[in-house]
């Protein structure tokens, strides 16, 4: 069974990862970093035009988790188990 964290308990808990651009997909911006213990973490934001069209994407790095107010995260081990996931964020 994996943890399951509030979004304040989540990005206090990783908010210091430095999270890059993945993906995009249906007004869904996807990024992913790397823990000191080599965990991924993954975090979505946006899910409506109104979220994205403000959100600043780059090559790259793009800044720490905390700074990007994620709606969702999941994090995973070596095995690509979940170990942690973040309730989920309604915007709207």
């Amino acid at each position: 069974m994996h943890q399951v964290l509030t979004q304040s308990e989540f990005i206090e808990k990783y908010g210091d990862i430095e999270m890059s651009f993945t993906s995009y997909y249906k007004f869904c911006f996807g990024f992913e970093g790397k823990t000191p213990t080599g965990e991924i973490v993954r975090i979505s934001i946006g899910g409506n035009s109104d979220d994205i069209y403000r959100l600043e994407v780059r090559n790259g790095v793009n800044g720490t988790l905390k700074s990007m107010e994620p709606d969702n995260g999941t994090v995973y081990n070596s095995n690509d188990e979940i170990v942690c996931e973040m309730e989920y964020s309604y915007r709207w």
